[in-house]
């Protein structure tokens, strides 16, 4: 590549997948040290890249853009002559754009699939085991690669930070525990009767309980809430994404479904437990006791996450209370030697 390359990310959709690219576009950043980084998002995941130092522009699409601008989109990007492309979705849309671009270097995830040929210079064959931020890395398919640099960061702006001042001041000095239940996927939801409990058992523990909730998901708090016989927070401005990351950071652990409020917690430091109905290595960091896992038996029998499969669970919605507890237990315990 010339000695000041043009780099464009692809990476359009879901908000934890996108956290998940950070590492990746951190050591882009490293390894192309005088590089321009562009970014393609979509509005729904751009606030993760705002204030991202490595990114020095995000060029949005919009979601339903029609053929025309679609290929309005794509001429753009023809004309910035980018050195290296990174399509991190390996969709027909992403790939079609990262082919449009005519970089001389063009990476892609490989499918079984006639455009892998047609629209990657060097299509990757990923392991759909492996934690989703290693696999963004070895997408890059460069030895120099720091594998050991796994942070997720989500940095945020200071009138995002205030969003968390209420919420500390009304636990007076008792430790926030986050509880997230919502979740757009049926078959990641975890049952609000065993959120409940979880939450009931950490209020009589002294924690103040935050039932989570972002836009449109304030039903799914209330279905907690009102199943609860201890108090909690839930009574709380909808935050944005950014303020729910600066409340994030003021909690002690999170416990929820997998999805980006979990990946958050992560950038933002927080120890997690998360409910799996599907596999949880492709989205936990691996062997990492500071981020626990209950897996039903869809998972298979071995992870590599750190946490446990039930296989007597058959779905999500089956795993026992009990051994969710068991995990909160011992996630707390790790951070009471840590302090």
């Amino acid at each position: 590549m010339t000695e000041k390359p043009k780099i464009l990310v692809i990476r359009l959709r879901e908000i934890g997948d996108t956290i998940l690219l950070t590492p990746m576009l951190r050591q882009l950043k490293r390894l192309h040290p005088a590089s321009t980084l562009d970014v393609v998002c979509e509005d729904r995941n751009s606030a993760v890249l705002r204030h991202n130092p490595h990114v020095d522009k995000l060029i949005p699409l919009p979601r339903k853009a029609s053929v025309w601008r679609f290929l309005q989109f794509a001429n753009r990007l023809w004309r910035e002559n980018y050195d290296l492309v990174v399509d991190s979705q390996a969709m027909p849309k992403t790939a079609v754009l990262a082919r449009f671009t005519n970089a001389r270097r063009r990476l892609g995830f490989k499918y079984p699939w006639l455009r892998d040929r047609l629209c990657y210079t060097a299509p990757y064959l990923r392991s759909r085991a492996q934690y989703t931020a290693v696999s963004n890395l070895e997408l890059l398919q460069d030895d120099r690669v720091d594998f050991t640099d796994l942070r997720l960061e989500v940095p945020t702006d200071k009138t995002s930070e205030h969003a968390s001042e209420p919420i500390v001041r009304i636990a007076a000095g008792r430790a926030i525990v986050a509880i997230n239940p919502a979740t757009r996927f049926e078959e990641r939801r975890w049952t609000y009767e065993g959120y409940a409990l979880i939450a009931d058992r950490l209020s009589k523990k002294g924690f103040l309980p935050l039932i989570l909730y972002g836009p449109g998901e304030r039903e799914a708090a209330e279905n907690v809430a009102q199943r609860m016989t201890e108090p909690c927070l839930i009574d709380y401005a909808t935050p944005s994404f950014l303020e729910l990351g600066c409340i994030l950071s003021k909690c002690e652990l999170y416990v929820g479904n997998d999805g980006g409020p979990k990946h958050l917690a992560i950038a933002s430091g927080v120890s997690t437990v998360t409910v799996f109905g599907h596999s949880p290595d492709p989205w936990t960091p691996w062997a990492n006791p500071k981020h626990r896992v209950i897996a039903s038996a869809k998972t298979g029998h071995a992870i590599q996450s750190c946490g446990e499969v039930i296989l007597e669970a058959p779905s999500i919605q089956a795993i026992p209370v009990e051994r969710v507890w068991r995990q909160v237990e011992i996630a707390l315990g790790l951070q009471k030697q840590a302090a």
